[in-house]
């Protein structure tokens, strides 16, 4: 009888988040994977043989880092620090279309933009009458073409005008 043996190695993604990528050298969604060698059976794996640590992989540059040393050079970012950039952002001017393009630039999924944006916004918003761009409603004057900003009845829609 003819047996295949071997051995295989295994990533398994243990956790995500946020960190400041030293490749990058912005803020970026990271995967958190486990990586250990497994015993194969006819190329299936049947139980593990040694582990070899953990990675972090930045999900914009795909640069990977060994786990222990982003936890020495780099900060892991949790959602309330992001939810702070995103506010001081929103409070220096920024339209809201272009800091949501720029989350998704960052690696975001749609439904957290969605969900940082309403939490860093949740009141009232101003809308530009000559390039209707959306800002928070601290914001007097559009940083775009310099107009006054009318108050908005109703909560613009978070998408890029025309």
């Amino acid at each position: 009888m003819f047996f295949i043996l071997g051995a295989r190695d295994r990533t398994i993604e243990v956790a995500s988040g946020y960190f400041l990528c030293p490749t990058c050298r912005q803020l970026r969604r990271y995967v958190r994977k486990r990586l250990a060698r497994y015993f194969t059976l006819y190329f299936l794996p049947v139980f593990q043989l040694e582990a070899l640590g953990e990675v972090i992989q930045c999900q914009t540059c795909q640069s990977t880092f060994r786990a222990e040393d982003i936890e020495r050079v780099a900060r892991l970012v949790t959602e309330a620090d992001l939810l702070k950039v995103v506010k001081a952002e929103l409070q220096r001017g920024l339209p809201l279309h272009r800091l949501q393009r720029r989350l998704a630039d960052d690696g975001l999924a749609r439904d957290e933009i969605s969900r940082i944006m309403e939490q860093a916004s949740p009141g009232q918003r101003r809308t530009c009458p000559n390039c209707q761009f959306s800002y928070v409603a601290s914001i007097r004057y559009c940083t775009n073409c310099g107009s006054a900003l009318s108050a908005s009845t109703s909560r613009p829609a978070l998408e890029p005008p025309d």
